[in-house]
């Protein structure tokens, strides 16, 4: 076979060489091979009154609008209690990687003093391959 001939035979399998290579790639997950921390990430919010002192809220829940679930239950393996003294709040975490991987959702957060709402804020949040990430909303929340 002379060398012009091996090239046209070559240059014409090509792009059917190319494609079985790369159809091996489109089966993998788009988060299989990443090598991610080993931290583990909670997004949280600051609720303060108007002079700088943190809000201690009697309840509160943290509503994912996608599924309708409060995960404020399940965001209280993080002793609740003593950030809520410090005015701050877990709203999610990284229990929700894989639900959230690569997607966004929007998450409503509700806090209850006195048995009445004191605040009501919306986020929206979502997580990569590796940890959650707040998209979107206020982390610092003022209550007058």
């Amino acid at each position: 076979m002379r060398i012009k001939d091996f090239q046209k035979t070559f240059f014409f399998f090509l792009p059917f060489l190319a494609a079985l290579s790369c159809s091996d790639i489109k089966n993998e997950e788009p988060c299989g091979e990443i090598a991610c921390t080993e931290e583990f990430v909670s997004l949280t919010i600051s609720i303060k009154n108007a002079i700088g002192e943190p809000v201690q809220l009697d309840s509160y829940s943290a509503v994912l609008s996608e599924t309708n679930k409060d995960i404020a239950s399940e965001l209280a393996d993080f002793d609740k209690d003593s950030f809520g003294e410090n005015g701050i709040y877990v709203i999610f975490n990284d229990r929700y990687v894989k639900e959230f991987e690569n997607k966004s959702t929007s998450l409503q957060f509700r806090g209850i003093k006195d048995a009445q709402e004191i605040v009501s804020a919306k986020f929206e949040v979502g997580a990569d391959c590796c940890h959650v990430k707040l998209i979107s909303g206020d982390r610092d929340i003022v209550i007058p």
